[in-house]
């Protein structure tokens, strides 16, 4: 088994008041990213791929271990910026690969068309080229949210 370098993701789900208690305790040592939108947001929109058998959701519901799930990311409605996502999680460890694509590519992999995958010389996305070609792996769910990125505030 191939050695995995990653990082943790640790996810909690808090209520309305706890976010904005947690807002108002950070200010003073993060600062909003300036990358995101007006509101310092990033408006995120992934496209997710599963085969016939939601394998991947199946497998995300029911906590395994060792599982990839593929999806194509766009930020703040803008297709200036699409990227192909490889996620893979080990145990605790969660590990991304991305490249982007263009527009092009984008409606190549919609149509099933995605043999340009086979002529770079990176190879992280030749089992998604193999699971559209032989495991049914198609677009199957489409997230919308919002994020709020803080980064540690610059020494003045």
């Amino acid at each position: 088994m191939e050695d995995i370098r990653g990082r943790h993701e640790l996810k909690y789900y808090i209520s309305y008041f706890d976010f904005l208690s947690l807002k108002s305790k950070i200010r003073h040592v993060m600062e909003v990213d300036r990358n995101g939108n007006g509101n310092g947001d990033y408006e995120i929109i992934s496209l997710y791929f599963d085969d016939i058998y939601n394998s991947a959701y199946r497998e995300k519901i029911s906590g395994t271990d060792n599982r990839t799930k593929y999806r194509i990311r766009i930020y703040n409605f803008s297709d200036s910026v699409i990227k192909l996502e490889k996620k893979t999680r080990k145990g605790d460890l969660t590990q991304k690969v991305s490249r982007v694509i263009s527009r092009d590519e984008y409606e190549e992999i919609m149509k099933g068309r995605v043999s340009f995958l086979l002529e770079e010389r990176s190879h992280e996305f030749i089992d998604f080229y193999e699971g559209i070609k032989n495991r049914t792996l198609k677009p199957k769910v489409l997230v919308r949210y919002n994020l709020r990125p803080t980064v540690s505030k610059r020494p003045t």
